[in-house]
C-alpha cells in the first residue's frame, strides 16, 4: 500500500475549511489536516516539525495572511528548501 499524500489546508472561515477538508478526504490517498490561522499553521509546521507534502493557504486572513505564512516558511532554514517556488 502506498503512503498517503499529506495536506495542510489553512483558512480562517470554518465553513470553507470544513467543505475543503470533506472534499479532500473523499480521496483515500490524501491525509488532510487543517488550521484556522497562519499562526496555527506555522505552529504545526515549524513548531511541531510536521512536514506536509502540500500546504494550501487562504490569502486574506486576520493575523498572518497567506503571503506572510509563505514568507515565514521561506525565512526558516528548516522549511525554506521544501517550498516549491513554481506555485508561488
Amino acid at each position: 500500500m502506498s503512503e498517503k499524500l499529506s495536506i495542510l489546508y489553512v483558512d480562517d472561515e470554518p465553513d470553507i475549511r470544513l467543505i475543503v477538508e470533506m472534499a479532500l478526504n473523499l480521496h483515500s490517498g490524501l491525509a488532510t489536516r487543517t488550521a484556522q490561522s497562519g499562526e496555527e499553521a506555522l505552529g504545526m509546521v515549524i513548531g511541531e516539525g510536521w512536514r506536509p507534502d502540500l500546504i494550501m493557504v487562504d490569502v486574506m486572513m486576520p493575523g498572518l495572511t497567506g503571503p506572510e505564512v509563505l514568507a515565514a516558511l521561506l525565512a526558516n532554514p528548516d522549511t525554506a528548501d521544501k517550498i516549491g517556488r513554481a506555485h508561488v
